[in-house]
């Protein structure tokens, strides 16, 4: 794991895994260790629930099967990516509506910098920010990993040119 992963870490929110097209995105820059993606089985089960529904929606083939299969998949993928053991702070959280709180409390627990979120109203910034937790959107945490690519790109842009230059 490079540098950057190791000091920047996530948790995504279930309203952002179970859409498709920003799992993959979120996902992919995990898998290239621009940060560390966390979540817990409260996250995961509601990303389930959530997934089953959407693909009753478009009226698939066996709901059920295809969002235990995500599921399975993603944590299959990012095995390091379970919090555990963070139940005991929700009580102490009662800025945060109870049925959230154990996203800010996983947050907590695995000391990550950013809740990726497309439901920052549940997030209020002053409330997060004395744990040091800054609460994005997707959209917001999608451009900010690109800035971070930029940066990283650039740097090795700027080594390999010094290195290939002549004595």
């Amino acid at each position: 794991m490079n540098y950057q992963a190791d000091r920047f870490t996530a948790l995504a929110d279930a309203c952002v895994l179970s859409s498709a097209l920003k799992r993959n995105i979120l996902l992919s820059f995990a898998q290239a260790e621009f940060y560390r993606v966390r979540w817990s089985n409260k996250i995961m089960d509601e990303t389930e629930r959530t997934i089953v529904k959407l693909l009753q929606r478009k009226e698939i083939a066996e709901p059920d099967k295809g969002a235990k299969r995500q599921r399975s998949n993603m944590c299959r993928a990012f095995e390091e990516a379970m919090v555990e053991d963070f139940e005991v702070l929700e009580p102490s959280l009662d800025g945060i509506n109870e049925k959230d709180r154990h996203v800010l409390a996983a947050a907590i627990k695995t000391c990550a910098s950013v809740i990726v979120t497309d439901n920052l109203k549940d997030f209020p910034p002053e409330y997060c920010a004395p744990f040091d937790i800054e609460p994005l959107s997707a959209d917001s945490f999608f451009c900010r990993l690109h800035f971070i690519v930029t940066i990283r790109n650039h740097g090795d842009t700027q080594k390999n040119a010094r290195t290939s230059q002549k004595p």
